[in-house]
């Protein structure tokens, strides 16, 4: 699975800690980071379910790129959050590329 990113359902000042059904814990410190990323299902489920808005577009390092044969396809136009780049960038069929146009 691809990295999710989620970010809080309002202003939060203190950690907040999430406990899954398995009994592993997600914690976010709003000192730390605006967001949590996720790549298990459950947590993202876990999430979603608190009211956590996600970001509407895969996200992961240059390496871990959906491709259009690949488990988790992309269709030409789709948007992926290039964490390497720290940048988002668009699949065009055959290559991605950047809001400039350029191959990347």
């Amino acid at each position: 699975m691809t990295t999710q990113r989620f970010f809080p359902p309002a202003k939060v000042s203190s950690p907040v800690q999430f406990a899954t059904s398995g009994g592993a814990l997600i914690t976010w410190d709003p000192t730390a980071a605006a967001y949590v990323d996720v790549t298990s299902p459950q947590h993202a489920s876990l999430l979603e379910a608190k009211g956590w808005p996600k970001l509407a577009m895969r996200i992961g390092p240059t390496s871990e790129r959906p491709s259009a044969s690949g488990a988790y396809g992309i269709t030409p136009g789709g948007p992926f959050y290039d964490t390497t780049l720290d940048k988002v960038i668009f699949w065009d069929g055959a290559i991605y590329r950047d809001v400039a146009g350029t191959a990347v």
